[in-house]
């Protein structure tokens, strides 16, 4: 077998990052790219919260509490769904609900805030409208189009 494939001693004392655990998001931090940090997979818990509030903020908003058939079966998606889904969630979510995008930016330093703004601009005007009409671009090309796009703003 190569010595690249082995777990031995003396490749964990080489490579320094095999203990490196990713910070969690927390729902209070501020000064930070939150949005970046949901791309981790580490974070599943946090985007799964936001994904939620965003469910029952459109159900307050929009039908006086009350849920719906759909926002039942997007509730539901949310509770089992892998890390991309919930990620495509929360990107078609942060398009149209008000209060995750207060959410979002009241968690953001003042400086980084244009940052978020330029990719809600993105994400409404190019990215969402490609993931509705172009049939063949799956859930998993959309979360990095997001990515790349967050990146680049």
């Amino acid at each position: 077998m190569p010595t690249t494939c082995q777990d031995t001693q003396t490749i964990r004392q080489c490579v320094t990052n095999l203990n490196f655990t990713p910070t969690q998001t927390t729902e209070g931090m501020t000064n930070l790219n939150r949005i970046e940090r949901l791309f981790l997979s580490s974070n599943v818990e946090m985007l799964r919260k936001l994904v939620l509030g965003s469910v029952s903020a459109i159900e307050d908003s929009l039908y006086d509490g009350l849920s719906t058939k759909e926002t039942n079966q997007m509730r539901q998606t949310a509770e089992a769904g892998a890390h991309t889904v919930l990620l495509t969630q929360f990107m078609l979510l942060l398009n149209v609900d008000q209060h995750l995008k207060e959410t979002i930016m009241t968690g953001e330093s003042s400086h980084n805030r244009y940052k978020v703004t330029r990719f809600m601009l993105d994400l409404r005007n190019t990215l969402v409208i490609e993931f509705y009409t172009d049939e063949l671009l799956t859930m998993c090309e959309f979360v990095g189009l997001c990515e790349d796009a967050h990146i680049l703003s």
